[in-house]
């Protein structure tokens, strides 16, 4: 389990990113820095990442947040299992 911090700032970014009709955002870029940027580190080398979300983070649909590169998305870099907490 990994702390991402503060749960407003997370919630809020979702929030903003579902709402809007374009997926490439400003919002979806503060989401990668949020969620998936504190677990990088963790996953140097993985090339199948299961995610167990709760709360709100059962929101977010992972595979579509940025890319690193532009016009890309985390999908397109990993694969991604979303667990479903018991």
């Amino acid at each position: 389990m990994i702390e991402l911090g503060a749960a407003a700032p997370i919630e809020r970014a979702i929030t903003k990113w579902r709402s809007e009709t374009k997926k490439s955002s400003p919002a979806a870029a503060e989401l990668r820095r949020l969620v998936w940027q504190p677990l990088e580190k963790y996953l140097e080398g993985a090339r199948t990442v299961l995610i167990a979300p709760e709360g709100t983070l059962n929101q977010l649909p992972f595979a579509a947040l940025p890319g690193k590169e532009a016009g890309k998305y985390l999908l397109d870099e990993r694969k991604l299992v979303v667990v479903p907490l018991p």
